[in-house]
């Protein structure tokens, strides 16, 4: 609206002038509703190429983030004069944006605002496109993944543990995110327990992010109940928006799927200790996360699990941290002659007259066993 009058751009370019090196380059747009969609569209690193292209060519997937609206205004503005000119009538009125259905899957009157905010910070330059990043992707781990969290730590995912729901923290969701990794946790909450999480997540939903259900590892303490819960609530929600629905995707396994070969959820069956408690190693955490991501390849593509290596750069080698082809690699040799005592602190470094007796006959030979069995030194 200009002076009182409808006034329609014809504007229209491809993807590709806004952004370099992006999917479908050649995809048109003439709005800036639809640049802000396929941004919001190209930024969600958690799923594959073809579900990307899919998604911006499917014009029913309606997904709208701050920073995309925002970027999509501040193209228009540097380029259309009529978005310049409505910039500058509206700096001084406050007029209430409208919302486009209402079935909208977010809150555009709130979402506005916050868009215009980031517009006004990050005006449009010829560098902008490069200033374009994936939003990250935050993964709910359960009880037992403690000790592993920087396993699962990048520049793509960032993970936190949820032993029950009351342990979603509100800073966890204060940036864009990509989507909202959730695996079952092993306590079963009833649906009031899940009240205050579940309005997070759908605050995070609300600015562009996906909830994705997963199943945790299984044990036999109410783990099917807790899958239940989840799949509930789903559903639930879905039937209460049903524009939420492209947004919600629950990857519950059913009670007929139990028994699927290969599971993720199975791979640590044989981990499991109700008596000292749930604790996995990077080992076991790295199994998991292999088999869910290939069991869920199709819709899933979410950084890998990596080992943490043991202590710093400057530490002294040890057998765990020692590696053949480093400068700091030491033989083992060197470890075993290290730990064989005072005693043999000068054992083979002076020669010794065959006139003279042996002074400790009785540990001559004492790697003899180690030889024998030709392996290491038993560990004890």
């Amino acid at each position: 609206m200009h002076n009182g009058q409808l006034v329609q751009c014809s504007l229209e370019t491809t993807v590709k002038d806004v952004i370099q090196n992006a999917p479908l380059s050649s995809f048109s747009f003439s709005s800036p509703y639809e640049l802000a969609r396929n941004i919001a569209v190209i930024t969600q690193p958690h799923v594959p190429d073809n579900w990307r292209i899919a998604r911006m060519l499917d014009s029913s997937y309606d997904i709208v983030t701050p920073s995309s609206l925002g970027r999509a205004i501040a193209y228009y503005r540097s380029h259309c004069i009529h978005s310049t000119l409505a910039s500058v009538i509206d700096a001084g009125n406050s007029v209430n944006c409208p919302p486009r259905s209402c079935q909208d899957p977010y809150h555009l009157p709130q979402l506005f605002p916050q868009a215009i905010a980031f517009a006004n910070r990050n005006p449009w330059t010829a560098a902008s496109w490069n200033q374009l990043k994936p939003r990250k992707t935050l993964v709910l781990l359960p009880e037992g993944f403690d000790e592993t969290l920087k396993c699962f730590e990048s520049e793509m995912m960032t993970a936190k543990v949820m032993r029950t729901p009351e342990d979603v923290d509100p800073e966890w969701f204060e940036e864009e995110l990509s989507a909202v990794v959730v695996f079952s946790p092993f306590s079963c909450a009833d649906a009031l327990r899940w009240r205050s999480a579940w309005v997070l997540f759908m605050q995070a939903v609300a600015q562009g992010a996906e909830l994705i259900a997963l199943p945790g590892p299984q044990d036999d303490d109410g783990w099917g109940k807790t899958i239940d819960m989840m799949r509930d609530l789903m559903e639930e929600t879905v039937a209460q928006r049903p524009s939420l629905a492209p947004r919600l995707r629950c990857l519950l396994p059913l009670k007929s799927e139990n028994n699927v070969i290969g599971a993720g959820f199975k791979v640590l069956a044989d981990k499991m200790n109700l008596v000292t408690g749930r604790h996995f190693t990077q080992s076991a955490a790295r199994r998991f996360w292999i088999a869910t991501m290939t069991q869920y390849s199709a819709f899933l593509q979410l950084p890998e699990c990596k080992r943490i290596r043991h202590g710093s750069e400057n530490s002294t080698p040890t057998a765990r941290n020692s590696v053949r082809g480093r400068p700091d690699f030491i033989q083992h040799a060197q470890y075993y002659n290290r730990g064989r005592g005072a005693r043999h602190e000068g054992f083979g470094q002076r020669p010794r007259s065959f006139s003279q007796s042996r002074q400790y006959p009785h540990i001559e030979r004492g790697d003899a066993y180690r030889r024998s069995c030709r392996g290491r030194w038993p560990r004890k």
